[in-house]
């Protein structure tokens, strides 16, 4: 790796911390300010819509915009900026994410459950 290279990746490593704190400071205020339920809505997310066993990925931006939807659908839970939902997967549910070529980051080993997948599991 060219001196030029070690530089990119450590400027890149110095921005992720930074995300990270950042992420970290709004993850304690916002527990702090919202109950119990709220604080849970990427939880309840993931085990009410998706499907953790298959070898599937989605864009994370894409994953995000669902679960946005699903809280305004549900109402009632505080919905968390994207960095949060993205540190709450990784961090707390134990989602692995890649970042490809072009930046986009994909999680991991998950799919939406399809209509008939959710009709099935609720009982319908």
């Amino acid at each position: 790796m060219s001196k030029s290279e070690t530089v990119i990746v450590a400027e890149n490593y110095q921005k992720e911390i930074l995300l990270l704190k950042k992420v970290i400071a709004e993850l304690e205020r916002q527990s702090r300010k919202h109950n119990r339920k709220n604080v849970e809505s990427v939880q309840v997310f993931v085990e009410t819509n998706c499907n953790r066993r298959t070898n599937k990925e989605m864009k994370i931006v894409d994953f995000y915009k669902v679960y946005k939807t699903w809280c305004h659908l549900v109402g009632g839970m505080y919905i968390f900026s994207q960095a949060v939902f993205r540190y709450y997967l990784e961090n707390t549910l134990a989602f692995q994410t890649r970042r490809d070529s072009d930046g986009y980051v994909y999680v991991l080993d998950v799919a939406l459950f399809s209509i008939d997948e959710l009709l099935t599991i609720e009982g319908v």
